[in-house]
């Protein structure tokens, strides 16, 4: 989809909330209104890189130690347009009141820093938690004490202008308040590495315990397709 579309999208949807809105208001009746359709959420936009010249804001000076996105911008490689290969790790997400990022904690372990550029998100901050079966049928059964972790939720309100820092492994949801623009970036530097390397290693062993029963087509002497293919995406 392009931006054009969903900017299209977007004011339609809202378009479509103030008739809603202006029917209850005559009405006092929810029946009668319109079924809303599937939200959808602009993410992981990479406008920094799409146009590096246009320079659309500055990174703030807290977060400047960023060995991660120094390491593309070092390659001054442009990406050719409507590629999906990683340009860099500074995203911009535009989302319609409601769209939300659900539970996650961000790629390679890194920080995270993100500036609200417009209208209120909504953050719960679980921590650095110990990996669950979060899609568990019975998960009271499975986590007894889930009840007592919920409590230690830290949740914030960001508010326009305000940034926020998220510790490597940290899990943690957003939810747009109200029709929002912000800002993302992923970062490594020296304070952090060492949680990218150590999960680095983790996801290695699990490929290699994941295709050990093929491990004879992967012999480096007489690589097959599909063991290039598996580098080339890993």
């Amino acid at each position: 989809m392009l931006l054009a579309e969903y900017i299209d999208w977007w004011q339609q949807h809202n378009q479509q909330q103030q008739q809603q809105q202006e029917e209850e208001e005559e009405t006092r009746a929810s029946s009668t209104l319109l079924t809303p359709g599937p939200l959808w959420y602009c993410k992981d936009w990479h406008l920094a890189a799409f146009d590096p010249q246009y320079q659309a804001y500055r990174c703030p000076s807290f977060f400047f130690d960023d060995w991660l996105n120094e390491l593309y911008d070092a390659r001054e490689q442009p990406q050719p347009q409507h590629d999906v290969r990683t340009a860099d790790y500074r995203f911009v997400y535009l989302g319609a009141k409601g769209t939300s990022t659900s539970l996650h904690s961000d790629v390679l372990r890194s920080f995270s820093w993100s500036a609200n550029v417009y209208s209120h998100l909504l953050l719960d901050l679980h921590g650095r938690i110990p990996a669950w079966d979060f899609f568990a049928e019975d998960l009271e059964g499975l986590y007894p004490r889930l009840e007592e972790a919920r409590s230690h939720i830290v949740t914030v309100v960001q508010h326009p202008g305000d940034a926020i820092f998220v510790p490597s492994g940290w899990w943690h949801t957003v939810e747009n308040v109200d029709d929002c623009i912000s800002i993302n970036h992923n970062w490594l530097n020296g304070h952090n590495v060492h949680w990218t390397w150590a999960l680095l290693r983790l996801e290695r062993r699990q490929a290699e315990e994941g295709i050990e029963d093929c491990r004879e087509l992967c012999r480096q002497d007489r690589p097959s397709p599909f063991f290039r293919k598996l580098v080339c995406t890993s």
